[in-house]
């Protein structure tokens, strides 16, 4: 598909620049593509462009001054233009962004839009292949032109890292999640609080549900977590759990609990956790923190003891984790 055709194409799909030996468009067809891109297009666009070329962008319509662009990062440079046309496109419309959308259009070259459906379908086959969520199709084309060698090594089969295609769409779900967990703990508590909850309800869900009447006795719950944790042996791949991304997002919405004064709430989390196979290196933090919720807050220090010496039973437990329970 060529540029000129983009304004078909859905606005949440992804732009990618295509050059073709330094070419740039004519006047003639800048127009057309200029004037139908979207607020997402534009953004889209704009993470496409090196440092170099977002600060050549910026100076070029006058948004900022080439010395106060010094020392600005990628995604600050990313900001200021971005939110310089926010502002443009609320108060004028898209007619303003004409000679902006011209600038970066230049820089970009020819691009095309891929579709989400096979931009969602090229970043499952990263996330099979590296297992890692943070690498790219760049890393991936350097790998299949044999420009980036590993050491040669023999592959086992004997076990699958997603048993079924349902297991790794909800690992891909909950990595989503968790990303937008991620961005809620850099923002202020005050705005973050009940998108961060929502978040923690929805993990519970898929955890070990602590919440009916019949299991609110906490050393019960507890005591059976420890005797569970004895008869498990963690594996690399338990990594790859949906469950194991859900621990994690868990584990930082307790502290949006906490803030909210919801103890009781924060408690059961915690006892969650530890009856959970996941995220065994958080285990100590877990433990100390049930013990001074249970002291502080719900004014039981005798239960708290009784969690500090069960905590020490934890053969997860590290050394200084340890100690620290000792003292407490």
């Amino acid at each position: 598909s060529s540029s000129a055709s983009s304004s078909t194409s859905s606005s949440s799909s992804v732009a990618t620049p295509l050059r073709r030996n330094g070419s740039t468009p004519t006047n003639s067809n800048r127009t057309n593509v200029t004037t139908s891109l979207s607020c997402e297009e534009f953004n889209s666009l704009l993470l496409c462009l090196a440092v170099a070329d977002l600060r050549q962008l910026i100076v070029t319509a006058k948004l900022c001054s080439s010395a106060a662009l010094s020392g600005k990062r990628r995604d600050e440079l990313v900001q200021i233009v971005s939110r310089h046309s926010n502002q443009q496109m609320t108060l004028w419309g898209t007619s303003s962004m004409v000679r902006l959308c011209g600038l970066l259009h230049e820089l970009t070259g020819p691009w095309i839009q891929i579709h989400p459906t096979a931009y969602r379908i090229m970043q499952q086959c990263l996330l099979m292949f590296f297992l890692n969520e943070s690498k790219d199709m760049y890393q991936f084309l350097l790998i299949e032109l044999r420009q980036r060698k590993y050491v040669a090594y023999n592959c086992l089969r004997s076990r699958s890292v997603f048993p079924s295609r349902s297991h790794f769409e909800e690992y891909q779900s909950a990595l989503a999640h968790d990303a937008e967990m991620s961005e809620i703990l850099m923002q202020p508590a005050a705005k973050a609080e009940t998108v961060a909850l929502e978040l923690l309800r929805l993990a519970s869900e898929k955890m070990i549900d602590v919440h009916t009447e019949e299991k609110r006795n906490v050393m019960h719950l507890l005591k059976n977590g420890l005797t569970f944790m004895k008869t498990l042996q963690p594996t690399v791949l338990d990594a790859f759990d949906a469950k194991h991304v859900y621990t994690g997002i868990i584990h930082h919405g307790i502290q949006f609990l906490e803030r909210a004064h919801e103890y009781v709430a924060a408690v059961e989390h915690l006892c969650c956790l530890l009856m959970s196979p996941f995220c065994s290196e958080r285990r100590g933090k877990w433990w100390s923190r049930l013990a001074l919720n249970v002291e502080k807050h719900l004014k039981k220090p005798e239960t708290a003891l009784d969690i500090c010496l069960l905590a020490l039973k934890d053969v997860y437990l590290r050394t200084g984790e340890r100690r620290a329970v000792e003292d407490r």
